[in-house]
């Protein structure tokens, strides 16, 4: 294939990651959560919302044989993210319902939860397919590309959102949810209309290498399990899971609930997220290329972790603190890029749909079950030892602080791990010998 025809296939991808951000941006995230909480959700409530379509995901470890079954990566990814997102037309009628509705958060998540069944092996389709597709030694670049594209188009689909649901709610307190209906249809538009720059995608720029068809065994999905380097990556992927959803549900409510601060803001804050992420992607591509991945990785935990900090510092009377926790969220631009670089680097060229369904299933386990246990302990904790609302306010500084030292302590695991042809660090030098980087 010519180079402008390669170039211009690939080119379709970054569409498709910008019409998707567009659809999420309206479909999940804060304005789903703001609205469980406006059908009247607690913080159980929020904790099931966010952990249950994890729990589903891991069903993805079915996604080598669907992959198999289907006919390859590509048509199972367009078949199962297209089930996915026709799905999603229903969000909308939620949202119209509302209140009406005799369990209306009961029937948001199962909605979200079959939902992201199907887009989770779909995910996996696509990451195999883009294995295949994309060359290893643009890899990091591309991805970056692609992860800039996709937030140019979030920051605004964010920003324009939130101030309209908010404007929304002040104009039309008669009748709040059908700001949901809106952006919930808008989004679910969105996401259908970015399945057509995949399909003008090609399956693959060389000969398909396709692998006899085989009968469908569990020790074939626990087969990654055996690559020591493999299980470092999936120690690192369950740690940060685990202490992610622990504080997800305080860290959900803490900003509407505590600070007051409504979705207009919270979209100026994940604006600003986004666009440190933006200036951080390219850069993050070009080292991970350049160097490997784990040392971009070890540097963008440690700062990512210090978010939780400024949830530490912010209060009710000096709400803007949480600035300071999205800008170093930024630094997830170098996790997002590189995470599944390294992973699709460390898998079995001849099937990697096995290592892709293996990581995303069992991280998202770990924080399915680590965001339920948070969500209902932590308003067991206040209930029983922290009765009054300041003492509630030092319960929450107390979880975000927890929050900052487990997830710095995470780079222990990505430190051990050996990334082929990269540079890598050396802590089993001798104690008081300088930590250098040297060539694998």
């Amino acid at each position: 294939m010519p180079a402008c025809r390669r170039r211009t296939a690939l080119g379709w991808g970054h569409v498709n990651g910008a019409c998707w951000s567009i659809g999420t941006a309206l479909t999940s995230g804060t304005l789903v959560v703001y609205l469980a909480i406006d059908l009247g959700a607690g913080s159980e409530h929020v904790s099931l919302l966010l952990a249950a379509p994890a729990v589903v995901g891991l069903l993805r470890l079915a996604a080598p044989l669907l992959i198999r079954v289907g006919g390859g990566p590509k048509r199972t990814c367009l078949a199962m993210l297209l089930t996915a997102y026709v799905l999603l037309l229903a969000l909308p009628a939620i949202g119209w319902a509302g209140q009406r509705l005799a369990h209306p958060v009961a029937a948001l998540i199962a909605l979200l939860c079959v939902h992201q069944l199907f887009e989770y092996i779909g995910t996996v389709a696509l990451w195999s397919w883009f294995a295949d597709v994309v060359p290893l030694r643009i890899r990091g670049r591309y991805f970056a590309r692609r992860q800039v594209w996709q937030l140019a188009t979030l920051m605004p689909a964010l920003w324009a959102s939130g101030a309209w649901v908010d404007h929304w709610k002040n104009t039309h307190a008669d009748a709040p949810l059908v700001a949901y209906f809106v952006m919930g249809g808008m989004g679910a538009g969105c996401l259908l209309l970015s399945l057509v720059p995949l399909a003008l995608m090609p399956e693959s720029f060389g000969p398909l290498r396709r692998s006899p068809p085989v009968a469908f065994t569990w020790p074939s999905l626990v087969r990654p399990l055996a690559d020591r380097n493999f299980r470092r990556l999936l120690a690192f992927g369950c740690w940060f899971s685990c202490f992610n959803g622990l504080t997800q549900s305080p860290q959900s409510i803490f900003p509407k609930s505590v600070l007051g601060i409504g979705l207009f803001t919270q979209s100026l804050m994940r604006t600003l997220m986004q666009g440190v992420q933006a200036g951080v992607s390219l850069l993050a591509g070009r080292l991970s290329d350049r160097y490997g991945n784990q040392p971009v990785l070890v540097a963008s935990q440690i700062v990512v972790a210090c978010g939780p900090l400024f949830f530490l510092a912010a209060s009710p009377a000096e709400p803007d603190w949480l600035f300071g926790a999205f800008f170093c969220w930024g630094a997830y631009a170098g996790i997002n890029v590189c995470l599944p670089n390294l992973m699709l680097k460390l898998a079995d060229p001849a099937d990697r749909s096995p290592y892709i369904a293996c990581y995303f299933a069992v991280t998202s386990l770990c924080y399915a079950a680590a965001t339920v246990a948070g969500g209902y302990a932590f308003p067991w904790a206040a209930r029983t030892w922290f009765p009054g609302s300041s003492a509630t306010l030092d319960l929450y500084r107390g979880c975000f602080f927890a929050s900052w030292l487990l997830r710095t302590l995470g780079i222990v695991w990505l430190l051990r791990i050996r990334e082929p042809g990269a540079w890598t660090w050396r802590p089993s030098l001798p104690p008081g010998a300088r930590i250098l980087a040297t060539r694998q």
